[in-house]
């Protein structure tokens, strides 16, 4: 007997020990399921021998018929489910026998690969979803489920291939009773044209077929010109388009071409001038396919440093206005309501036109005016696309004037370029007072807040803060943050005091020497210029004669920190020598100084505010220059000179 007659056998048997009991229990199928707490159409099913229910139901019906367990054939349920890989599959995941409005997409399809999430939504579609054309001549895609967390889901997966999709509440009565349905819907040729492309569907041959002979038709100047948002005064190749013109233009054809031309890495605008920046190491991150960098379909960004600091102002100079242009209040509102921030004096508006944001400013008043961001918001006179160059030129040089003709903070919030500079024309950078970057990396805690511009200040200032979860958290002490799992007598191991604007703050570097297992030693630096790192160790080995030349050597700035200035020379340096001699630095101490080719160490700068924050941490000593040692003479710790890097290896490893 085969697996499937077996199963249908249990079934039977099942079935007939259901029907022996409701007999003897004299009362009514439905008044049994209502004892049992189950639904009355799955009781239904179980008695015709469909299918079989769950240990948890079968207690219960049990119980409710007041009959040993045995009465029920429970053997004849356990071979009935046993061996259905697919019921197995679906009560593993609890969809079995859950209720259609409990539904939800399961989360190992969030994990599938690209190829995966389309094949589930095309089964997915292809039952309960539908492609159209109106008789407007309008082609939409939808798909609708009385469970709202399952059309959620769907909407999220749809987001990865670039989808967005609407999410409908449509409410009827039916039998008397109301009935609510959530139905989720795309509409026009580019939406629809792309869902067939990237998912596709089942059947719906003829209402495909005229969604794709639509998508092909030629697309006339005018209409090429309202969908873009692109004015095209004539079609001669006089010049060529602008980057921004091709990327809108891109957008609309849906052109791999012209989107390879407009986004691509190869910059073909006219070039107005060329300045000699330097030389500076270049990191490429390449994955595998087509990526996503989704997170539960919200914009990551600095949006928590903003909320936080609107609440900050709004307590001491309310009202403060936050315009969100990129998205939607109720994902503001969901932030906020995790850090914990209440709406006294904040006041929260999701519009993305300047013009209407203006005309509102009379009517709040606010004292400080926060946009978010910058690239998004628009105007509606220009008819370039919103984030090109003329649009955010405009609305930055709008804002501007607004805020100095009101007296009214005004915060913008800009994205940057893979390259960490600020997107968008440099003419906004010249427009503010004060240009910060927060900044930190993926698997740190740390985030900081750096100053590259202030009219009002210092640059290069710095803000430490600590992510949490209820937001961003201020670090006071960002020495001991970066020190605090500091190794004890570790070779390699070294403390310098960098000075980050006027704040000094400690950082261990560490460095690692090992044999070359190649012919040619590797270089690896991470937190530091790998440039000046190469230096040093060359005139480590020629000035102080470590032959480390043939060795292999890793630099790192623990804790993902950074430290570019040349006042770590000297600590580079000693770390690369204490590995390399396996004998490890005293722990009190700290490094301080520039190294030359020569091997001269030379002054640095801050000096005595460096080591008065190194004597805060309970350092007790310090190397540094001795060109400096009488200016930190005044210094709560001892300090040495050193006027070279052998005197300095002699010194802290003898």
């Amino acid at each position: 007997m085969n697996n499937a007659a077996d199963r249908a056998n249990a079934r039977r048997e099942f079935a007939a020990s259901l029907r022996r009991t409701r007999r003897n229990l004299h009362c009514s199928w439905q008044e049994w399921a209502r004892r049992a707490n189950v639904s009355f159409g799955l009781l239904s099913m179980w008695r015709r021998a469909k299918t079989v229910p769950s240990s948890d139901a079968l207690r219960r019906l049990a119980m409710a018929a007041s009959v040993a367990l045995d009465d029920l054939a429970p053997a004849a349920r356990e071979r009935a489910a046993a061996k259905a890989p697919v019921a197995q599959f679906l009560e593993s995941r609890g969809f079995r026998f859950a209720r259609a409005a409990d539904k939800r997409v399961p989360e190992a399809i969030f994990r599938l690969p690209r190829e995966g999430m389309a094949l589930f939504l095309r089964a997915l579609f292809s039952c309960d979803g539908s492609v159209y054309v109106r008789r407007s001549g309008i082609p939409g895609v939808s798909y609708s489920s009385i469970s709202r967390q399952l059309a959620v889901d769907v909407q999220h997966l749809l987001l990865r291939f670039g989808l967005v999709a609407k999410l409908r509440v449509k409410r009827q009565i039916i039998k008397g009773q109301p009935y609510r349905t959530y139905e989720l819907q795309m509409l026009g040729i580019a939406a629809t044209a792309r869902f067939l492309d990237q998912i596709g569907i089942v059947g719906r041959e003829t209402a495909c077929q005229a969604i794709r002979q639509s998508a092909a038709k030629p697309m006339t100047f005018a209409a090429l010109r309202r969908q873009s948002g692109v004015t095209i005064l004539d079609r001669r190749h006089v010049r060529p388009r602008c980057r921004d013109t091709v990327a809108a233009l891109a957008h609309t054809l849906r052109d791999p071409a012209l989107a390879a031309l407009g986004l691509g890495d190869v910059w073909w605008d006219e070039v107005v001038e060329i300045r000699d920046a330097g030389e500076e190491p270049v990191f490429d991150l390449t994955v595998d396919g087509e990526p996503n960098f989704v997170a539960n379909d919200l914009i990551i960004h600095n949006s928590t440093l903003l909320l936080q600091a609107a609440r900050a102002l709004a307590k001491a100079r309310p009202p403060v206005l936050y315009v969100s242009a990129e998205e939607s209040a109720a994902q503001v509102k969901m932030r906020a309501d995790r850090l914990g921030i209440a709406g006294d004096g904040l006041l929260l508006w999701a519009e993305n036109d300047l013009n209407v944001v203006q005309a509102a400013l009379d009517d709040v008043k606010p004292q400080a005016l926060i946009v978010d961001s910058i690239q998004t918001v628009f105007l509606p006179d220009l008819e370039s696309a919103p984030g090109s160059v003329a649009q955010v030129r405009e609305c930055g040089a709008r804002l501007m004037t607004q805020a100095k003709g009101r007296g009214l903070a005004t915060f913008l919030v800009g994205h940057v370029t893979k390259e960490g500079a600020l997107a968008g024309p440099r003419v906004l950078e010249h427009l503010v007072d004060t240009v910060l970057y927060f900044e930190g990396e993926q698997h740190h805690a740390y985030r900081v807040l750096r100053a590259v511009k202030n009219r009002f200040g210092s640059t290069n200032e710095i803000g430490v803060f600590e992510m949490a979860a209820r937001g961003l958290v201020e670090v006071p002490n960002p020495s001991g943050f970066f020190l605090s799992e500091r190794p004890v007598d570790a070779p390699g191991s070294v403390v310098v005091a960098s000075l980050e604007g006027t704040r000094p703050m400690l950082l261990e570097l560490q460095a690692l020497v090992s044999r070359a297992s190649f012919g040619t030693p590797r270089r690896t630096v991470l937190g530091a210029d790998y440039n000046r790192v190469c230096l040093l160790l060359a005139v480590l080995e020629k000035r102080a004669q470590l032959p480390i030349g043939n060795q292999d050597v890793f630099v790192n700035v623990a804790g993902g920190g950074r430290v570019l200035e040349p006042a770590a020379d000297l600590a580079i340096v000693l770390a690369a020598a204490s590995s390399y001699m396996e004998r490890p630095l005293p722990a009190d101490v700290v490094v301080l100084g520039e190294v030359g080719l020569t091997g001269e160490v030379r002054a640095v700068a801050g000096l005595e505010s460096r080591l008065r924050a190194a004597a805060q941490l309970g350092f007790h000593s310090a190397v540094v220059p001795k060109s400096s040692a009488a200016e930190a003479g005044a210094a709560p710790l001892k300090v040495r000179g050193v006027a070279t890097v052998a005197e300095a290896v002699e010194a802290l490893l003898p």
